[in-house]
């Protein structure tokens, strides 16, 4: 899930996108903000996707995430939760501190 995910987002394929997210997906940022249905987390998505370049699959700090770079370093984090097959969750982290003190390792695409 997560992979295609990523791929949608990439391709700004929002139809792609809906299809793996639940109807009521939830997207939480560490600056308390949400963001609720899958439709506005897929042009969410889609459209830090073509800002940033999009995330790779990897593990941080033990957990399978996605980790946006950009100049060589860590933009953001996204944590997804996976429940009967589809994305219902998703915290983001982008705190500059909180990201530098993350382990992350990226996994091949």
């Amino acid at each position: 899930m997560v992979r295609a995910f990523l791929a949608a987002a990439r391709e700004g394929d929002l139809e792609g996108l809906v299809a793996v997210l639940h109807p009521d997906a939830v997207l939480r940022s560490d600056d308390g903000s949400e963001v609720r249905g899958a439709a506005r987390l897929a042009r969410g998505a889609s459209a830090f996707a073509a800002a940033y370049g999009g995330g790779r699959p990897a593990l941080v700090d033990g957990r399978l995430a996605a980790v946006t770079r950009s100049g060589g370093g860590a933009v953001a984090v996204a944590f997804f939760t996976v429940e009967d097959g589809r994305i219902t969750a998703m915290d983001t982290v982008g705190d500059p501190v909180r990201l530098a003190a993350m382990e992350m390792r990226l996994l091949e695409d």
